[in-house]
């Protein structure tokens, strides 16, 4: 009794002298002080031990340290608090499934934002999964199951709910699986967010920008056809100054239509329209075709040198595809090598397990401030304004949106004043369709 907290000595003798006094087992839980001033707590149980006259011979009982238990009780509770505090102040729907349990609970949200009767009930996950739109069901279904099966903790998805009313709103899903101390899955927490007003902006834009650049492409190229007729002297000989007018009607126009068809390209991409055809391809025959075409760009300026590797010459890409990536990335080296008998140097060999496209140029490099945006739509870096005005900042978003969906990955290495290297990776398979990139990304996010 020397050890027990002295809060606690008159709960515990009152305890022992009840079961001493009904012969029944007891269990308690209560505190000690060690010699070291620290305080644990145990949790005592035992039994009273009777002769056949029923007097009692002893009393047997055992005490196990549940000091760590207790803390960790203490500090799920104060987060569940946490948690439920959280999900009062969210417009978000907000939910927690017990796994071992089978049930679902929401947070209020559900009945505020998505007009769904309040219940004393739980909820199950197969409620909220049937209130999912049929053609997004099975593929969240799937995606979940291959969270649960893997270990990783996260899970994102977007598809359509069901409110009460019957409509559908888009939503965007995100998890967090909690695991034992087997890895095994016991709840998954997470919120449900409307964003149905972002994707009906999303398509309208889309529409927008395909309406008009379909609109524009075909008085574009008729200025082109025009310019192109009346520069070759078809009309009539031209003097220098209204060739050199014309010339730059015609540079101007080129530009224009450049740029139409990489918003075009950019567009089909962000909304699902572009489907992507790999066939076996010689693809050494396909980039010194590209070369082929961006050499007169160089002006003598400046040497490619490519070597073809004869063991990587074919290879299952999209010819298109492919053929807009290798131009984007010649383009530009040509473009921002400004030093006069510089060269740029083209190589896509097999390495391991993927094939390794790279394009090495010797121009003004990319700041270090900008490295992290350089694949955003529309960025260009200060010097490379500087050095050409006339960029558009889609090139190499167009590349990353491609290599995104079929497989690829682009990445660079570059110093300012030096020159910029930049890599493209496919793996041994070569470019994937849409929907064998779909199922690996699910399978790998999930």
């Amino acid at each position: 009794m020397q050890l027990i907290h002295p809060d606690d000595r008159e709960k515990v003798g009152s305890i022992i002298n009840e079961a001493y006094q009904t012969k029944q087992s007891f269990e308690f839980e209560h505190r000690i002080v060690l010699p070291n001033k620290k305080i644990r707590i145990l949790h005592g149980k035992g039994k009273v031990i009777s002769d056949e006259a029923g007097n009692v011979k002893a009393m047997l009982g055992t005490s196990q340290d549940i000091t760590e238990r207790k803390k960790a009780d203490q500090a799920l509770h104060r987060s569940d608090e946490r948690f439920r505090a959280v999900s009062a102040a969210t417009s978000d729907v907000v939910y927690d499934i017990d796994l071992q349990t089978n049930t679902m609970w929401f947070n209020d949200a559900l009945n505020t934002e998505y007009n769904y009767p309040q219940r004393r009930t739980l909820y199950t996950p197969d409620w909220r999964l049937n209130h999912i739109h049929a053609d997004d069901r099975e593929r969240v279904k799937a995606s979940i199951e291959a969270l649960l099966d893997r270990q990783d903790k996260t899970w994102v998805s977007e598809y359509r709910f069901r409110l009460h009313d019957g409509t559908y709103i888009d939503i965007r899903d995100r998890a967090f699986v909690l695991r034992d101390t087997d890895r095994k899955p016991i709840r998954i927490i997470g919120s449900m967010l409307d964003i149905s007003q972002q994707k009906e902006l999303e398509r309208a834009k889309d529409k927008f920008i395909s309406l008009v650049s379909h609109q524009l492409r075909t008085p574009l190229t008729s200025m082109r056809l025009l310019t192109e007729m009346l520069s070759s002297g078809y009309a009539e000989e031209l003097t220098v100054s209204q060739h050199d007018y014309v010339q730059k009607i015609e540079s101007s126009t080129v530009r224009m239509i450049h740029l139409v068809n990489e918003i075009l390209g950019v567009s089909s991409i962000e909304t699902g329209r572009l489907n992507v055809r790999p066939t076996e391809t010689d693809v050494c025959a396909l980039i010194q075709t590209q070369i082929d075409e961006i050499t007169p760009l160089a002006e003598q300026r400046v040497k490619i040198t490519y070597t073809p590797d004869e063991t990587a010459r074919t290879v299952t890409v999209d010819p298109t595809l492919f053929s807009q990536i290798v131009h984007n990335l010649l383009t530009n080296a040509v473009r921002y090598t400004l030093r006069d008998g510089a060269t740029i140097h083209v190589s896509f060999q097999k390495v391991r397990e993927e094939y390794i496209l790279t394009v090495q140029d010797h121009g003004i490099g990319i700041p270090m401030e900008a490295q992290p945006h350089i694949f955003n739509g529309f960025y260009r870096a200060n010097n490379a304004i500087k050095a050409r005005g006339d960029g558009t900042g889609l090139g190499l978003y167009l590349i990353r949106l491609i290599l995104d969906m079929t497989g690829g990955k682009i990445w660079f290495k570059s110093q300012e004043g030096e020159g910029s290297t930049f890599y493209v990776s496919l793996p041994s398979c070569g470019m994937m369709n849409n929907q064998m990139n779909k199922a690996i990304i699910q399978k790998t996010q999930a």
